[in-house]
């Protein structure tokens, strides 16, 4: 069920770049990044949040910057762990 979740969540990111909608895309991005820790994938989660990051500068919409910092955590020994924590 997680890669149809992604599927549905890459389907809707097109649609938002497509119409350039970037808080639709921020959050397409963010909820890539959570399933993509959901199925243990942390590379992929730093790599959907890094483009939802990149998104918010260009953007200059600095009101979801606060969604970034909840949802960037990292993955160490098997657990989550906030990225501040893990030293990166």
């Amino acid at each position: 069920r997680l890669g149809e979740a992604a599927d549905a969540a890459q389907a809707a990111l097109e649609i938002a770049r497509t119409w350039q909608q970037a808080d639709l895309q921020i959050w397409g991005h963010i909820l890539l990044a959570r399933l993509a820790l959901s199925a243990g994938d942390a590379v992929a989660a730093d790599s959907a949040l890094g483009e939802a990051e990149e998104t918010i500068r260009r953007e200059r919409l600095a009101i979801y910057e606060h969604e970034i910092g909840a949802a960037r955590v990292g993955y160490v020994n098997g657990e989550y762990v906030p990225r501040a924590e893990n030293g990166e």
